[in-house]
């Protein structure tokens, strides 16, 4: 049987319209031996996602969270450790631009960790009583308390666990 030959020239436009490949780095290309993918993996990867037809990867979350999908993150400014460092990251979005490809991080602002230090600090202030200054005072107990909490208003609270759903922390209050 002939091989088919099939040439043509691409017509790439240069703005968001791409084709990109999702990389769930944990099970990639593991670059060290250990296990788990990791960002020096997806570099050493890049020809070869190139070569498929992609002009950009979507990277799923890479900041240090305990869940194995990285979705509850503790840090947003902070490359989990199993799967490099920063200069990882640098090196991977730089081997990106020399080929052209587009880099885009699956950044879950929507929800973090309970051990992400905003959560953690609404969780103390839930714990508190509110410190008796009016809301457009400054709070006595130095921001720790309810009505004055400046992380309060980026949680959404309910006063009982929703039904059907694992993806709910308990304050250490009644409050979810």
């Amino acid at each position: 049987m002939q091989g088919y030959q099939y040439e043509h020239e691409l017509n790439i436009i240069d703005d968001n319209y791409r084709n990109y490949y999702q990389v769930f780095v944990y099970s990639f290309c593991d670059s060290n031996g250990d296990g788990i993918g990791d960002l020096a993996g997806v570099t050493s990867k890049l020809d070869y996602i190139q070569d498929m037809g992609f002009n950009g990867i979507w990277l799923s979350p890479i900041m240090p969270s305990s869940s194995y999908h990285k979705y509850s993150v503790k840090d947003y400014y902070a490359i989990d450790e199993q799967y490099g460092t920063m200069e990882d990251f640098e090196k991977l979005a730089a081997e990106c631009e020399k080929r052209g490809i587009k880099l885009l991080i699956d950044l879950v602002m929507n929800h973090s960790s309970k051990e992400h230090e905003w959560f953690e600090h609404v969780s103390r202030s839930l714990r508190s009583d509110p410190c008796g200054a009016a809301e457009n005072e400054p709070c006595q107990n130095g921001g720790v308390c309810p009505t004055h909490d400046p992380y309060i208003d980026y949680y959404y609270f309910a006063d009982e666990k929703p039904v059907g759903t694992n993806s709910w922390y308990q304050t250490g209050t009644h409050w979810y």
